[in-house]
């Protein structure tokens, strides 16, 4: 996870040299560590020095935007170990030596131009979209801010945008580059493939005690047994105290009477209905239907509708429109209503069946009404238990003395690892199904009770106690010896494997038929759809490292045999090969030019930067660092 957290640090950071073009408000909040102490320098570029508060207040807000990208809180040691703390001061140490450069070229910044990027940020804009000079000063204020000094660094940004625009601006990308890239990356691929798996391999021999051993040697993560902890615990639940609770009738029958309208089903009827365009098409129907013409003829012949087509199936009345229900509620079984208008055009309906409404007695919910009062109380039990128990505990009691005093009981788990499992590798039966379970327990120090901790549910309590830690310890291979000679097994089928698919690519080369070859080996050949070299559109399962190696040979010939899984090899050639044209109002073209511009202009301003520290010097001061962070 930190691993991928670093990459998604450093993805950013390299675009911190742009990042000073940007105009959109920053704001620069002041830690209390300074107030009233002194500010040391952490770096100085040319002839300006950074303050250890202007480092604090950039690595802020990257820990800020971190943790909004990350969905979680990333403190400082996290930033350091991410590298976010270095990161940051090369930015701030990049825009100095943008500013230095800028100061000798005599960049100015005229006020207009001050004026319209102000004017023109959407945090100083009102609900109308115009610029609002007290919403400007207010936000300014918040961030402790003078106009003199947001405008002082506004016109030091917008130079050093300019200064960046002059190095990148004349930039030209070459339509060929630009082609055999994108050639490159579009390019599709067919292939016919043999794959060969360890499951396609006979029997092998058994292992020799020396291959044993030495995997065995070799490979002491996989038979070395995890932390296992001995627990002891106990839980508080509301279904074990609900049969303890009291619950008279009067509490059942007075949650009845308040929810009675949960329990009401209202009228139901089955209903045909007949729609029309015009009143004069229904009235027609309507007259038809009165002398007795089955209703399923009328809707055949006036549109064309059959049985499933008219049925609006079981309804109440307030499925149906205002102007139809209480025509439709009004009918007896069997009645038609004259034809209605609603707001979709004429209609004329026909009850088949009404099922009354129907309201649920006390007794026929009173079950369900008792357990739910007793889940109430329990609940409010559960809590005073609990509030007990760590009474209990903070006075001296063991776990195992307060839970018999309260009537509660002491689960005790011999083995458990961080996966719920035993010794064995089984599921260890009496752990608590509690979320989080686990995480606390493995959490807690040997010797000690975890505080007395609820659910993320909210519906369970527990206290768990380490009684022992039995460290990770590198299983002895008598004890592990069926796994370690399954594992031998497999490897042996693997490269076997890879020797077939060698043997099928030598045989495809000589004689021509890479079907024929695999054939020899009880093998078929597979032709896949066309691919990219990212993979997409593959219906094979291969690796990156196959899909590279299919598109480094030319069409017609046969690879060797390529590792295409943990536990497959795969022999390819290659039947077609589709090279799209290039056209950059194409979107994958667009994103292609854009790609290599943003690529050339990194490489631009990367070399800019190394120019730009080769002129000024810069010193880092890594000891008021430490002392900061």
């Amino acid at each position: 996870m930190l691993q991928s957290m670093r990459q998604g640090v450093a993805s950013w950071v390299l675009k911190g040299f742009l990042i000073i073009i940007a105009l959109s408000f920053v704001s620069w909040g002041v830690g209390d560590m300074f107030r009233g102490s002194a500010d040391p320098v952490v770096a100085s570029v040319g002839g300006q020095d950074i303050h250890a508060r202007q480092l604090v207040e950039q690595v802020n807000q990257q820990v800020e935007r971190l943790s909004r990208a990350t969905g979680g809180q990333v403190d400082f040691e996290t930033a350091r170990e991410l590298g976010v703390i270095d990161q940051t001061l090369q930015q701030m140490v990049a825009r100095a030596l943008l500013t230095e450069e800028a100061n000798d070229f005599g960049l100015a910044v005229p006020d207009s131009t001050i004026t319209e990027a102000i004017r023109s940020n959407p945090a100083f804009k009102n609900d109308l979209g115009t610029f609002d000079r007290q919403m400007f000063q207010a936000v300014l204020q918040r961030n402790g801010l003078t106009e003199a000094a947001y405008v002082a660094s506004l016109r030091n940004d917008i130079a050093q945008r300019q200064l960046i625009g002059s190095v990148v601006s004349g930039m030209i990308l070459p339509d060929a580059l630009t082609k055999t890239f994108y050639g490159h990356r579009e390019e599709k691929r067919v292939i016919d493939a043999v794959i060969v798996t360890a499951n396609d391999v006979d029997e092998v021999a058994e292992p020799d005690d020396a291959a044993i051993q030495d995997y065995y040697d070799n490979h002491e993560d996989q038979f070395t047994a995890p932390e296992y902890r001995a627990l002891t615990y106990v839980t508080i639940t509301p279904a074990d105290l609900m049969s303890s609770v009291e619950v008279t009738d009067a509490e059942v029958k007075d949650l009845y009477d308040a929810r009675i309208d949960s329990f009401r089903q209202p009228e139901q009827r089955i209903v045909d209905h007949l729609f029309f365009s015009d009143e004069e098409t229904a009235k027609a129907a309507y007259d038809r239907l009165l002398r007795g013409e089955d209703l399923l003829k009328v809707a055949a012949d006036i549109s064309e509708l059959g049985a499933d087509d008219v049925s609006l199936g079981s309804i109440t009345r307030s499925e149906l429109p205002d102007e139809a229900a209480e025509p439709v509620f009004a009918l007896k079984n069997g009645g038609i209503t004259v034809p209605v208008k609603t707001a979709f055009g004429w209609n004329i309906y026909r009850v088949n069946s009404i099922q009354p409404e129907h309201v649920q007695t006390l007794d026929e919910v009173r079950a369900v009404l008792h357990d739910e009062v007793a889940r109430e109380r329990a609940l409010d039990v559960m809590v005073e238990l609990g509030n007990t128990l760590e009474d209990q505990l903070a006075a001296g009691s063991t776990l195992e003395e307060a839970a018999s005093s309260l009537d509660l009981e002491a689960v005790k788990i011999e083995a458990v690892d961080s996966r719920g499992l035993d010794r064995k590798g089984d599921p260890v039966d009496v752990l608590p199904k509690i979320s989080g379970f686990l995480d606390t327990a493995f959490e807690t120090p040997v010797g000690l009770e975890s505080p007395l901790t609820e659910s993320d549910s909210r519906d369970a309590m527990y206290v768990v106690q380490v009684d022992d830690v039995i460290d990770p310890a590198l299983r002895p291979l008598d004890e592990v010896r069926d796994d370690v000679v399954a594992s031998v097994k497999e490897e042996m089928r693997v490269a076997r494997a890879g020797e077939i698919a060698g043997e099928i690519a030598t045989a495809a080369r000589e004689g021509g038929d890479l079907s024929a070859a695999a054939s020899a080996h009880g093998l078929t050949v597979r032709t896949t759809q066309a691919f990219t070299r990212q993979g997409t559109g593959l219906d094979l399962s291969l690796s990156q490292e196959a899909i590279d190696a299919i598109f480094r040979h030319p069409k017609g010939a046969v690879t060797d045999a390529i590792k295409a899984g943990a536990t497959s090899y795969v022999v390819a050639k290659t039947t077609d090969v589709e090279v799209p044209a290039y056209s950059d109002s194409e979107p994958a073209g667009a994103t292609v030019r854009n790609e290599l511009a943003g690529s050339f202009e990194q490489d631009l301003l990367g070399a800019f930067e190394k120019a730009l520290r080769d002129r000024y010097d810069v010193a880092i001061n890594r000891e008021n660092i430490d002392k900061v962070f």
